[in-house]
């Protein structure tokens, strides 16, 4: 089933240094890609950048796409007209990232004719 990736937030700091030795805990960026030194992009576990990793994650994955947690993710939006419905995307966002609150979408028709969504939620 073809799905479109969601784009990552462009403000997302990494953190560079081993989580290990600064002594904050690290999650892996979204979407997943290495530094420039050949290590593993992160960012600081419960930062507003973490909770932008997360979403990109929640909005990256087809409901049904991971098979120990199917219910994971969103409705595939690809066969709806314009306006999308974007209920069922707020509520996996709402449900799935509690961290998250005033989730917002924005729909606008780009001239490819296709849907852009705009997502903003607040930490």
């Amino acid at each position: 089933m073809p799905w479109i990736i969601p784009t990552a937030p462009e403000s997302s700091p990494t953190v560079t240094a081993d989580s290990a030795a600064t002594g904050v805990p690290a999650n892996f960026d979204a979407p997943f890609r290495l530094n420039a030194d050949g290590t593993v992009a992160t960012v600081a576990q419960g930062s507003p950048a973490d909770i932008d990793a997360s979403i990109y994650n929640i909005l990256a994955c087809p409901q049904g796409g991971k098979l120990h947690d199917p219910a994971f993710g969103i409705p595939s939006p690809l066969f709806d007209a314009f306006p999308v419905g974007t209920a069922a995307i707020v509520a996996a966002i709402q449900k799935l990232e509690p961290r998250a609150s005033a989730v917002q979408i924005t729909q606008t028709l780009n001239q490819l004719r296709q849907v852009d969504l705009t997502i903003s939620a607040q930490a």
